[in-house]
């Protein structure tokens, strides 16, 4: 009798310890391996130059490389896993410079790689069953400074998401990463001349070793200058900035930083005072031999991220991927002064009698939006303002030469219908410009649109800084 209670004591508490025993899941990465594949290109094109396992993606490579097997600028990664779930909602988040997809269960989740969202955290909620899901993550680094955090949470046991971390910051610093930039790459050390490549680009930091930028750039002796507006809250600012050789860094004219000499990586600091709106900014660099590199760094001294002044009272959110701004609030007829962009939140000025269309002021212009592609807020006195006269582009004074003639396009592109020709040999004047320095806004009797960069000559020796970003 004694020996069956003790069978059956055995057997209560195997069921009660089995009860208690599931299968592992994954809340977060705790546990998780990753097979990694790095390439030494930003294309994700095999054979990968490394292959290793990780247990986290958590990495910030400020603008080094993540292994010396590969460049510092212009590689990819691919992270994957097999990983257990039980049954739920996550949430998805990544932080990354530059570029992230994630899929799960080879579907795309997120995807910046067409458009970019370097420093800010990304996510997306995704309800998953119980069992087994394959998680890829890919991430490219274009130039400058590198990092990506991802992880995932159970929404039900972690309703605010997963916490990622943020790139180290020095003291109270905050870097800030804004605006674009115009490079001008030259076959020489002096900056003169015609450049032998422009283009546009996110951060003047490079990393480029012993190689030079580009296939039809010397290896030494080239030098580069970078111009950009930005767009800047109130503020003391701190310039950071190493590089090998000279480097010169102008704001709004003023020589803040002059170091025109070789160098081996010195690292230079000035501090400058901003009021609030646009500031032009330049960078220029010179490279005589041996490694070549540039840190730049924009900080501004505070202990919190600075965050564009919250829009309060009648304001517009954009709807959309890319939005139109016009001169004039029709289709048809209206010039595209510039484009906003999806989530971004405007100011709203002035709307047509039926509220069709919303007049915003973005900070460069004041023009129109078609109202069906923005949610307004707080807009009941706003005024009708259709019949006053709004702001167009600031001419640049900078002009283009047509080299034939020329279609005058509505848009940046040629699905935008054409309205006007550019004869041959006309001149006009520069308004704008889109980011990739392929198509010019122009002014020509009295009329805005754009012309195809590749039938119009640029006047020689032009600074592209004065030519604002429109389209």
């Amino acid at each position: 009798m004694k020996t069956k209670y003790s069978l059956w004591l055995v057997i209560i508490v195997v069921v009660f310890v089995l009860g208690f025993v599931t299968t592992p899941t994954a809340d977060a990465q705790g546990g998780i391996i990753w097979n990694t594949e790095i390439f030494d290109n930003p294309y994700l094109l095999q054979p990968a130059a490394v292959t290793r396992q990780d247990t986290r993606i958590a990495f910030d490579w400020n603008v080094n490389a993540p292994v010396p097997q590969v460049h510092a600028d212009n590689f990819t990664i691919r992270w994957g896993t097999d990983a257990p779930f039980s049954e739920g909602v996550y949430r998805f988040s990544v932080l990354a410079d530059d570029n992230v997809r994630v899929w799960v269960d080879f579907q795309p989740l997120i995807d910046t790689f067409s458009q970019p969202r370097v420093g800010q955290i990304v996510s997306a909620d995704l309800p998953l069953t119980a069992g087994t899901h394959h998680i890829q993550v890919d991430y490219r680094e274009n130039t400058g400074n590198a990092y990506i955090f991802f992880d995932w949470a159970n929404l039900e046991v972690f309703p605010q998401g997963p916490v990622l971390p943020v790139p180290e910051q020095m003291g109270q610093l905050v870097p800030l990463n804004v605006g674009v930039w115009t490079a001008q790459y030259y076959n020489n050390a002096t900056l003169t001349g015609m450049p032998t490549v422009v283009r546009a680009e996110t951060t003047p930091s490079h990393n480029w070793g012993d190689r030079a930028p580009f296939n039809n750039l010397n290896n030494d002796n080239f030098s580069v200058r970078w111009t950009g507006l930005m767009f800047l809250n109130a503020g003391t600012y701190r310039i950071d900035v190493r590089a090998d050789d000279g480097i010169r860094v102008f704001v709004n004219g003023q020589l803040l930083i002059d170091e025109w000499h070789p160098a081996s990586g010195e690292t230079y600091t000035a501090e400058v005072a901003l009021p609030t709106g646009a500031h032009n900014f330049m960078v220029e660099y010179y490279e005589l031999g041996g490694d070549a590199f540039v840190d730049y760094r924009l900080m501004q001294m505070s202990t919190r991220a600075p965050t564009p002044a919250p829009v309060t009272g009648p304001r517009a959110i954009v709807m959309v991927e890319r939005l139109n701004v016009r001169n004039t609030p029709d289709i048809e007829t209206g010039v595209i002064l510039r484009t906003v962009n999806q989530g971004e939140v405007y100011p709203v000025i002035g709307r047509t009698s039926d509220s069709s269309w919303w007049q915003i002021n973005t900070g460069d212009v004041i023009g129109w939006v078609f109202g069906a592609l923005v949610n307004t807020r707080d807009v009941m006195n706003v005024p009708v303002t259709s019949g006053v006269s709004v702001g167009q582009p600031v001419t640049s004074g900078v002009e283009v030469v047509a080299l034939n003639d020329v279609n005058i396009r509505r848009g940046p592109g040629i699905e935008f219908d054409s309205f006007a020709i550019l004869p041959e040999g006309e001149m006009a004047q520069v308004v704008g410009r889109n980011t990739t320095l392929d198509w010019w806004q122009i002014r020509y009797n009295n009329r805005i649109g754009w012309v195809f960069g590749s039938f119009v000559s640029l006047e020689g020796g032009a600074d592209l800084s004065r030519i604002p970003v429109t389209g």
